[in-house]
């Protein structure tokens, strides 16, 4: 009921760079219509989505609104394409500090390290990246480890906001899930046995009745609790006006009289 006095609605999606506006769309229609990349700067200009017959979806470049981040932070979000970076190298300590070590160890195949500028000159090493002379490339091997951070492939996660650990008493004691499996391997010991002991003595045919007809009523039983409005499926076909006019006997007895006049003269 909102804008019922407006025709068509436009609804634009605005935001930061390599946040997933273009995605919203795509789930919207079902199908892939909007390009997306894990990466900053897919989306280089407006782009007009029918979502239905009077709503239109606009997919709009990322917006890099004015805040107290420092360089590194807005980097390390995703808003800053890395190619475009001058200095790489200096936001690596960043992701250092952030990633577990043991994830850095596996990404990269480097055991340990004293710093960024150490990280970087063992990576360059091992990947080749070296400069005339054999001098480490610390700009290349930056924008490498960027580049994974923002497609994804450090592993790293940010706790929701105000999420507060959950405290001592609330976390099974050993003691109690011992006891726990304990209580379950014997309900499932005395399932087993009963299980046996049913199927050991004979099923007549008048209990096999029985039990048809408790499936039954508890089936009814379940079906009548549910409630579907199908009053609210459009099920109607809908025409324009240019359809909605009525045909005119003179012109359909015009038409077959020409296509029987055509056929005589083929004849």
């Amino acid at each position: 009921q909102l804008h019922t006095d407006k025709k068509q609605i436009s609804v634009g999606f605005i935001g930061y760079p390599n946040v997933g506006k273009s995605s919203v769309i795509n789930t919207l229609r079902s199908k892939k219509v909007c390009n997306v990349a894990p990466i900053a700067g897919e989306t280089k200009v407006w782009q007009y989505i029918t979502l239905m017959r009077r709503i239109f979806l606009i997919d709009c470049p990322g917006v890099v609104y004015p805040s107290e981040d420092s360089e590194t932070d807005i980097v390390l979000k995703g808003v800053v394409q890395v190619e475009k970076i001058k200095t790489p190298e200096d936001h690596i300590s960043a992701v250092l500090e952030r990633a577990k070590p043991e994830y850095i160890s596996k990404t990269y195949k480097i055991d340990s390290w004293e710093n960024a500028e150490d990280f970087l000159e063992k990576l360059a090493f091992r990947t080749g990246k070296l400069l005339k002379g054999g001098e480490p490339d610390l700009q290349t091997v930056g924008k490498m480890v960027l580049n994974d951070w923002q497609r994804g492939r450090i592993p790293f996660f940010v706790k929701p906001p105000n999420a507060e650990p959950p405290a001592a008493s609330q976390l099974p004691s050993s003691s109690s899930l011992e006891v726990a499996t304990e209580t379950s391997q014997k309900d499932a010991e005395e399932e087993v046995t009963a299980t046996v002991g049913e199927a050991s003595e004979p099923v007549t045919e008048k209990e096999n009745e029985n039990s048809r007809c408790d499936t039954d009523s508890e089936m009814q039983q379940i079906l009548a609790r549910v409630r579907q409005n199908f009053g609210k499926i459009n099920v109607v076909p809908q025409f324009s006006g240019d359809d909605l006019v009525p045909l005119e006997m003179s012109d359909i007895d015009e038409e077959l009289e020409s296509f029987s006049g055509e056929e005589e003269e083929e004849e």
